[in-house]
């Protein structure tokens, strides 16, 4: 499949993150081409919980347990008596890799999960189960799920184009960056 970027492109990876997806998807700059980029914001990443569980605030000790597979029930951590089931998002690298990182300490995920595709896939999943827990932008949660944010894991969002942005492109970020960014949800 041919596939250009006209302009620009929005992504919620750090250009390294970006740059290696690129390079895993054999994604070919034209020779001479340079990416350019610029952050015009950020965003939180939260642990998404069915709406109706009970646990409370969960240390970064049982988040990283419950992801490794060494804490397999939620009374282990003051819930109901039931198994957990992790939901993993196949489409968010950005979001996987920083919280393997930063939340287990680059320690292997647990392999038995609910894979699903995308952030929306994580939190409607989540939401459809009361044993779930996953991982998603603060942006995606709602009335269905309950949340807990993740300071360890706030994600930029950058602008990237090929070369120089184009005058229209160097308006919008300008406009994200300035009056814009009091629209943004976070």
């Amino acid at each position: 499949m041919d596939r250009k970027v006209r302009d620009a492109l929005l992504v919620g990876l750090t250009i390294d993150e970006l740059k290696d997806l690129m390079k895993k998807e054999a994604v070919v700059l034209t020779e001479g081409a340079q990416l350019k980029y610029t952050e015009v914001g950020s965003y939180d990443i939260a642990l998404l919980l069915h709406k109706d569980n009970t646990v409370g605030q969960l240390k970064k000790e049982q988040i990283k347990a419950i992801f490794t597979g060494k804490i397999t029930n939620w009374k282990e951590v003051g819930g109901k008596d039931m198994p957990i089931i992790v939901v993993w998002g196949k489409l968010t690298p950005g979001i996987n890799n920083n919280f393997i990182n930063s939340v287990l300490d680059k320690e292997k995920p647990l392999q038995d999960v609910l894979e699903v595709a995308t952030s929306a896939d994580v939190k409607q999943s989540v939401a459809s189960n009361p044993e779930a827990i996953g991982l998603g932008p603060l942006g995606v949660v709602d009335a269905t799920v309950k949340s807990q944010i993740i300071p360890e894991m706030r994600r930029p969002f950058i602008m990237v184009t090929i070369g120089e942005p184009k005058s229209e492109v160097k308006k919008l970020i300008d406009f994200i960056k300035n009056e814009g960014k009091n629209l943004i949800k976070k």
